[in-house]
């Protein structure tokens, strides 16, 4: 779980994290759901924009714009409209996907790997509620053959604003502090989240992760800033453009 240097290791704790489908970041304000999703982003691009793409959806327009540029990126948005075209194009590359593989008579798509990256759920949902849950159902009900993943973060851990249809379309979920054990209980299906400490306060930030029956804890470990900013650097040649 350790961050080790030179350029090519990654979090072997990440890269486990990003095999799921798809996986929810849930956690208070300040908890480090953003840490979090930035390192698992840093994680993946040490690969290619050949194996790895990105639709990213930045509600707060602060937390994914140094990822917009990246030759990765398929799309980025953060105004409700563009957010809901991102989606709908999604789809689009999904079906498409989907009908190339029946017409090979194969069952998974082999090719580059699209995560579609939301910083804040809660936002798209209270603002688009009506458009965007069968928008992103479909998208984690047939994205997993496709090569298509949703990784999403929110704050608000209630289930008028996460609805049981996206909710369980998670396949793991990752929970920072909370406030309360009902809302520990309602990401990871039981107690505990609520007692770990502000990272404020420690400087580092605990979670669990839930895997299908599978419950671990562990440290958010960060990437350095100036790795992020190496890896920008390094995909801005465009020598290293696949």
């Amino acid at each position: 779980m350790q961050y080790v240097t030179p350029a090519g290791r990654v979090f072997a704790l990440y890269q486990d994290i990003v095999r799921t489908p798809h996986l929810l970041v849930a956690g208070a304000t300040g908890s480090g759901k953003s840490v979090l999703i930035n390192s698992i982003i840093s994680t993946l691009i040490y690969d290619s924009p050949a194996r790895v793409r990105f639709v990213l959806l930045d509600p707060k327009m602060t937390e994914l714009t140094q990822w917009e540029h990246l030759p990765h990126t398929i799309r980025y948005a953060y105004e409700q409209p563009e957010m809901v075209k991102a989606l709908t194009e999604t789809i689009e590359i999904m079906e498409n996907r989907l009908r190339y593989l029946r017409s090979c008579g194969e069952r998974c798509w082999t090719g580059s790997q699209i995560y579609v990256v939301i910083d804040e759920l809660a936002d798209l949902l209270t603002t688009q509620k009506n458009t965007v849950v069968p928008l992103l159902q479909r998208i984690m009900q047939l994205g997993r053959a496709a090569g298509i993943h949703v990784i999403a973060g929110t704050q608000c851990l209630l289930s008028s604003v996460l609805p049981t249809p996206i909710k369980c379309n998670f396949t793991s979920s990752v929970c920072l502090r909370v406030a309360t054990k009902q809302q520990s209980r309602f990401i990871i299906d039981q107690a505990g989240a609520e007692s770990f400490p502000d990272p404020k306060k420690e400087g580092k930030a605990l979670a669990f992760l839930r895997s299908g029956a599978d419950l671990s804890k562990f440290t958010v470990y960060r990437v350095p800033d100036e790795e992020q900013q190496r890896l920008l650097r390094w995909w801005a040649d465009p020598a290293h453009t696949i």
